[in-house]
């Protein structure tokens, strides 16, 4: 009997610990690293470079297309073509090196332009990172400069006319490759029918 107590008891707490294996969460948790960059690098690296106010913050997509889109209130323009009305796209969290911008906080952004294919669209956006050298605050570095004023109106109404456009030139260009060759071949089929016969 004084042996079958201390198995049992064995016996329990293995049991107690395989339980407790199987509801810890079994996805691992990867952190975000960057190396550390100047403001210069960050700069040179960057399509585009402004200083804004966030005034939105949407999560956008679900599994690997979950991404954030930021839209900024962009006061100054250091680099690039941004809008008053700026969308920047980051990763959902910090783990992924998305930045954590909160609603009213102020940020000089480094973003590069992104291009994603959509069926017979090609759609371009601004995308930032932990690791773009991102600064809170409202101060400007002095190598920076003193920038422009942004572009006026919207980056994503903007970005959605560009590619109407795109699409309406594609369809011209079809349409007028069809026209010609229907031009040429009743062309043929004239100079076929107005042949003189051999005698």
């Amino acid at each position: 009997m004084a042996r079958t107590l201390p198995r049992l008891l064995l016996v329990a707490i293995v049991a107690l610990l395989a339980c407790a294996g199987v509801m810890v969460d079994p996805t691992p948790a990867w952190a975000c690293s960057c190396a550390p960059v100047t403001v210069q690098q960050a700069a040179e690296s960057a399509d585009a470079v402004f200083r804004g106010r966030v005034t939105q913050r949407d999560r956008v997509g679900r599994g690997d297309k979950a991404h954030v889109e930021l839209r900024f209130q962009v006061s100054r323009v250091f680099k690039g073509r941004v809008y008053a009305d700026q969308v920047v796209t980051t990763a959902p969290d910090s783990a992924g090196c998305g930045i954590e911008a909160a609603v009213d906080s102020e940020w000089i952004v480094f973003a590069v332009q992104i291009s994603e294919s959509s069926g017979d669209r090609v759609i371009t956006h601004l995308q930032t990172s932990l690791c773009s050298g991102n600064l809170p605050g409202v101060d400007s570095p002095t190598l920076l400069g003193r920038g422009q004023l942004p572009r006026p109106g919207a980056s994503d109404t903007e970005e959605r006319s560009i590619t109407t456009d795109v699409r309406v030139d594609r369809g011209l260009k079809i349409a007028g490759i069809v026209t010609l060759a229907l031009v040429i071949a009743a062309g043929v089929g004239l100079a076929l029918l107005w042949r003189p016969r051999q005698p």
